[in-house]
């Protein structure tokens, strides 16, 4: 694993544990094994490192997502598909999946961040608008139905990371998943 590699696996391991505020890059640095400078040689500053965090984690799941997304036909096993590849990116990544979920409400994002995130996940929302436009999803700003679909998401995938073997459950993981489809069909 790079040095790079290991910062950010620390950073996201400690601001899950301690929160970003309370995270200095002193511990990052000691905890990671690596020098101060060579966590400043990746990451000049903290929010640098918070930046890049946000930015890897959300172009992993999003990866997983959008491949969901384009191997599925028809709104309700699309949404189903990137909702399962969703559950199963944050199993895989727990850490990260925490930190997403924290960062989402806790980590102001600058606009630069912000529109590179928007522009990743504009294919997201264009699914969304278009089962609007066809009927299958409730009518409402986009925004909110994608923010209603990451909460039942959300919640999910914590409640699978907790319970793995609940996952293997096909009756329990499509109830779930039918109660995220209930949320936003039409």
């Amino acid at each position: 694993m790079s040095k790079r590699d290991q910062i950010l696996q620390t950073a996201v391991e400690l601001f899950v544990r301690q929160g970003v505020e309370n995270t200095p890059t002193s511990q990052i640095s000691k905890v990671s094994g690596v020098a101060t400078g060579t966590l400043f040689h990746h990451f000049p500053t903290k929010e640098a490192l918070v930046r890049a965090l946000v930015l890897e984690t959300k172009a992993s799941l999003h990866a997983r997502v959008a491949e969901a997304l384009s191997e599925s036909g028809g709104f309700k096993p699309a949404l189903q598909a990137m909702w399962a590849a969703q559950i199963r990116w944050a199993m895989a990544h727990p850490a990260l999946f925490r930190f997403k979920t924290r960062m989402e409400t806790l980590v102001d994002i600058d606009a630069q961040t912000r529109a590179e995130l928007d522009a990743m996940w504009g294919e997201i929302l264009g699914f969304i608008a278009s089962g609007m436009a066809n009927g299958q999803f409730k009518t409402m700003p986009e925004d909110y139905l994608f923010g209603a679909l990451n909460a039942q998401v959300a919640f999910a995938a914590e409640y699978f990371i907790e319970n793995p073997k609940a996952f293997a459950d096909d009756r329990l993981r499509d109830q779930a998943f039918e109660s995220a489809w209930a949320s936003v069909a039409a």
